[in-house]
């Protein structure tokens, strides 16, 4: 089964669900039915499937090419993911196509495949297929990169830093950095829906989404800084210029969350000058 209008929100939303509430992985040995592989494209597959058709088809058909000439038929074992209910692939979108099209070819009605099975929750499950599917032979494009990044940051997620979100989908980590400002600025729009208004978007809606928002955010800004500036040049004059560390300790005194707020916003402008295009 393939759910192919299924936005990201809402495959998200089944699968944990379906995570939570499910069974354990039943064992196999090491193959399952081809029609016990099912796909949800929207969380497991970067690349875009709708995007360089002819290659697609001629990928595809190399495979099966590869498969009428194997003895066995077969080729390298795809990566499945148990849900709680169902198998689904994680890495073998192509092979898996490719063994479909073997299978009508030739009328066959029950045909056995090999896998290997990852173990994990959905989000690591998400990470799985991302950093696989960069291996693989149709590579994916910086558009995929970017959008399965964002997509990572608009879970938000435990144990995903910068650092692993960047490692994972091949983006630098001040890419992340600016992804992440972005969603804040979302969630300031969208305070009660965020996480479903972010997910379904892509990296570039996401930026064109604030884009529209951005000559009013600024002017507002500015205008806020100054009065601040102004406000802080009265009150303490230049104390604040001589004593750094103790504006520093006093900001963490007033609020911590700001001052590693200060702090990343910081260090994602000195990342954003020393990036580098993947």
């Amino acid at each position: 089964m393939t759910y192919e209008n299924e936005s990201p929100f809402e495959a998200l939303t089944r699968l944990e669900n379906d995570f939570k509430t499910g069974s354990e992985a039943p064992q196999i040995n090491g193959e399952l039915e081809l029609k016990q592989v099912h796909e949800a494209l929207s969380l497991f597959q970067p690349r875009d499937m709708n995007t360089e058709v002819a290659s697609k088809e001629q990928h595809i058909q190399n495979l099966l090419a590869s498969i009428r000439n194997e003895p066995t038929n077969r080729l390298d074992p795809i990566v499945v993911w148990w849900s709680g209910s169902v198998w689904y692939v994680l890495d073998g979108h192509h092979r898996l196509a490719a063994y479909r099209a073997f299978a009508r070819e030739g009328g066959l009605m029950k045909m056995m495949i090999p896998v290997k099975v990852f173990s994990g929750t959905v989000v690591q499950a998400m990470g799985e297929a991302t950093r696989l599917n960069s291996k693989d032979k149709l590579a994916m494009t910086k558009d995929d990169k970017s959008n399965m990044a964002w997509r990572f940051v608009a879970l938000g997620a435990e144990g995903l830093t910068k650092g692993a979100i960047s490692k994972v989908c091949k983006v630098s980590t001040a890419t992340v950095g600016r992804m992440r400002k972005k969603l804040r600025e979302i969630q300031e729009f969208h305070p009660d829906d965020w996480h479903k208004v972010s997910l379904e978007m892509t990296w570039n809606e996401a930026i064109n989404f604030l884009e529209r928002k951005k000559a009013y955010d600024d002017d507002w800004q500015k205008a806020q800084a100054k009065e601040w500036a102004k406000r802080l040049s009265s009150a303490f004059g230049k104390k604040l210029v001589a004593q750094p560390e103790v504006f520093l300790d006093a900001l963490e005194m007033y609020s911590p969350r700001l001052l590693q707020d200060l702090t990343e916003y910081l260090q994602d402008k000195h990342d954003e000058d020393e990036e580098l295009d993947f």
